[in-house]
């Protein structure tokens, strides 16, 4: 995370960076078509990524963005779906290598999916888990992930 800069996600579907001595905004990106749920810097502070939704109707909408520190989106994915439909992605999660996102969704999805960040490419998705996937985690060395959901189970995953 660039010094002193604070991120937040927004329900007027923007992610704002702001300085966190003034309370100035000093970035805002623009581009999901939803409410903003969960925004994070990457570990090396270069990129930002943040995952939207609609709460409302949790069929009808969902994506994750990654952006340079300039504004720039670099990329875009979806493939959270229930019934082909994007769904709301609840938790997005930077590997501490900088190289991967980890996304889970309501549990109309039952997935965790892995993702290169720069690229969007899916390089391995997790299925089976039954409930609305709440918080996602990888472990420091990289080699796993954790997860918890509405359920109130935890599982510890290989990540591949």
């Amino acid at each position: 995370m660039p010094k002193g800069s604070g991120l937040t996600g927004r329900f007027d579907k923007t992610v704002q960076v702001w300085n966190s001595s003034t309370g100035e905004t000093v970035l805002t990106y623009r581009g999901h078509g939803y409410d903003v749920w969960k925004v994070q810097w990457s570990p090396d502070g270069k990129y930002l990524a943040s995952a939207s939704g609609d709460p409302g109707t949790p069929s009808t909408g969902g994506d994750i963005q990654v952006w340079d520190t300039n504004g720039k989106r670099i990329v875009t994915y979806t493939g959270h779906t229930d019934s082909g439909h994007s769904v709301e992605v609840t938790d997005i999660f930077w590997s501490p290598d900088d190289k991967r996102i980890v996304s889970g969704a309501v549990f109309l999805d039952h997935t965790v999916q892995v993702r290169d960040a720069t690229t969007g490419y899916n390089t391995y998705i997790y299925h089976g888990y039954s409930a609305q996937i709440n918080v996602l985690a990888w472990s420091p060395d990289s080699t796993r992930i954790v997860l918890a959901g509405l359920d109130g189970i935890v599982q510890v995953w290989q990540a591949k």
